[in-house]
């Protein structure tokens, strides 16, 4: 009976874990899912709102087209006959929806008599001009200012400038004969052919509870001048104005706004878009606004969707689980205790194979094979791993023999080569000489190929360590580097020029981090170009870094081009005829990162730079 007890205890304790999972995994898929479908309905709705602004755009940019054809065409050869005729003027007026257009003698400005085409823009008319203008322009462009929700808190007052589409364009009446300027525009004050044709093309007629789903806004400064935003009674929400936040980003700063903005009284995914002048100055804002509530109803719909489906399937997993805890719980005890004997090395032990559950039934077959093999695999695996170890061992041995004994030599050769070559061992005539040069090119290349290799097998192996130290960046580091590659600059007439100031302190190991030089002007000397310079220098990164700059003066990288440099074993396209082993930079990225630091590369217009930032010493 008290056996009984525990195998009902275990198997409660067993299921209560399945169903712990069971209900964790469940809260994360639901997170997760939820997480994952609001940011794909909110993606797609900016995505939308991003092409309608676009659309918004060339649909705003026609409109001023047109009025740039309108003016090009009444300066040209017909300017002598609709320059004094009213009645046309009128009629093109009405036709093309234009609101004034004025021919004025005289002088012209420069801007305008240089180019032939008419300039267009929008700008901001003051109401003084407008009345000059016409008194009802005046009349139509005063907007009474509304106090609005969420609006920035500013001093107010009813709106009497207008903003208005502009073109501008020399003109000359041969039958005067006289020249002077002519300017076309159209008012957007209360405009709303424009804000509905708009509305049209993007959104059509889509509603959602009867309520357009899309809204189109036009902006004088933050004043709605134009808009198909509605009020709570139904009115177009002219004269109110815009929210603080979308102020702050667009009128102040004149950056472009791309999120969710409440407007009069709904929430709406936004695009704002700053509209200027010719000369730069904000004068009104172009914006696009679809609906957020359709949106969030998809959203909650599939968060629904996806809460039932999860429920149902927690539930059918926890029926599952019970079963299996049962199951398991039968044949549990029996396989804990022939475990425990094989952990005893009593290898005869054999549990039953008729379970009543093929997976159990298979368990226990292999688990008794497994008891038969055990000692035959125990053998064969130390004799394996014994093998194994002796073979890495005389792997690793070779490696550094081959290794010292290689470098060594190389060391050697080097030396006389280039003694003879300085002509220590007597003179040489300029064939020998050439001849000498060609060999101390290859040995250069092969010595810095092996000590490549040496560090590369340091790192695969796991064996780079890093024993910073306090160092002067350009006295211990640099001044050494330039060293190494002066006379190969010198082959090729390149000029080093190190402008990395004595005294810049950085933590890092000694030789790494000159093994990292080596690497940038080795291959600033091998890359660069003949006569060319390459200059070094620094700058402080902030509190932790400092950064230095290896820049060489040579055909630049293309940014396509920029992931293969970092890549063991990789060349780029067209540097097959320089010899390298293509692990250099991989081998510098690598200390570099061990070192809590990164290296970049940048293309400029002469040439490549090459950047590291390296920790400051510590204090």
């Amino acid at each position: 009976m008290k056996n009984k007890i525990r195998q009902i205890s275990f198997k409660v304790r067993l299921f209560l874990s399945f169903l712990l999972v069971i209900i964790v995994i469940g809260i994360i898929a639901y997170t997760y899912g939820s997480f994952f479908i609001s940011d794909n309905v909110y993606g797609r709705a900016q995505r939308e709102v991003a092409r309608n602004i676009n659309s918004a755009w060339n649909e705003y940019n026609n409109e001023i087209e047109n009025i740039k054809t309108i003016a090009d065409f009444l300066s040209g050869v017909h300017c002598n006959e609709y320059r004094t005729n009213k009645v046309l003027l009128a009629k093109i007026k009405e036709k093309y929806k234009i609101d004034y257009i004025v021919f004025t003698p005289g002088k012209v400005n420069e801007k305008i008599a240089e180019n032939s085409r008419p300039r267009a823009e929008t700008r901001i008319v003051s109401a003084k001009e407008l009345k000059e203008l016409s008194n009802n322009l005046a009349e139509r462009a005063f907007i009474k200012s509304k106090e609005t929700e969420m609006a920035k808190k500013i001093p107010v007052s009813d709106l009497k400038d207008g903003l208005v589409m502009e073109a501008t364009v020399s003109y000359f009446d041969t039958k005067e004969p006289e020249k002077g300027t002519l300017r076309i525009g159209k008012l957007l004050n209360k405009n709303s052919e424009i804000i509905d044709k708009i509305n049209n093309i993007i959104f059509e007629d889509q509603k959602y509870k009867q309520k357009s789903i899309g809204t189109v806004t036009l902006f004088l400064k933050d004043i709605r001048v134009a808009t198909n935003v509605l009020t709570l009674n139904g009115e177009r929400a002219i004269g109110t104005h815009i929210s603080e936040t979308v102020y702050d980003k667009v009128i102040t700063k004149g950056t472009k706004w791309r999120d969710r903005a409440f407007v009069v009284n709904e929430w709406y995914i936004t695009a704002y878009d700053p509209i200027k002048d010719s000369k730069g100055n904000i004068v009104g804002i172009l914006y696009i606004g679809r609906l957020e509530a359709p949106f969030l109803e998809i959203r909650d719909i599939m968060r629904r969707d996806l809460f039932l489906l999860l429920l149902l399937s927690t539930l059918l997993c926890v029926l599952i689980s019970y079963w299996i805890s049962i199951a398991i719980d039968r044949h549990f005890i029996q396989m804990t205790a022939a475990v425990k004997q094989i952990a005893n090395n009593d290898l005869n032990v054999r549990v039953s194979k008729d379970t009543g559950i093929t997976e159990f039934n298979i368990l226990a077959e292999a688990f008794n094979a497994m008891a038969m093999a055990l000692n035959e695999d125990r053998r064969e695996i130390l004799e394996a791993n014994e093998k194994l170890n002796a073979a890495n061992k005389n792997y690793l041995d070779m490696v550094g023999f081959v290794s010292h004994q290689l470098k060594g030599i190389l060391g050697s050769i080097v030396m006389n080569i280039y003694s003879i070559k300085e002509g220590f061992l007597g003179e040489i005539n300029e064939k020998q000489k050439k001849a000498i040069d060609s060999v101390a090119r290859i040995l250069d290349y092969f010595e810095n190929m092996v000590k490549n290799y040496l560090d590369l097998s340091r790192i695969e192996k796991g064996e780079l360590e890093i024993r910073p130290v306090t160092l002067d960046f350009s006295e211990d580091i640099i001044k050494t580097a330039i060293q190494h590659f002066e006379k190969q600059a010198q082959e090729k007439n390149i000029k080093i020029e190190n402008n990395i100031s004595s005294g810049i302190k950085i933590s890092a190991d000694k030789g790494l981090m000159l093994i990292v030089c080596d690497n940038l002007l080795s291959n600033a000397v091998k890359y660069g170009a003949r006569n060319g310079s390459i200059i070094l220098s620094s700058e402080d990164a902030g509190e932790e870094y400092f950064k230095f700059v290896f820049y060489n003066d040579s055909e630049p990288i293309p940014d396509d081009k920029k992931d293969m440099l970092f890549k063991k074993f990789s060349r780029l396209p067209g540097t097959e005829k320089i010899k390298g082993s293509g692990i250099g930079l991989f081998i510098a990225r690598q200390i570099i990162e061990k070192h809590d630091g990164k290296i970049t590369h940048e293309a400029v217009k002469t040439g490549n730079r090459f950047s590291l930032l390296i920790r400051k010493r510590s204090n």
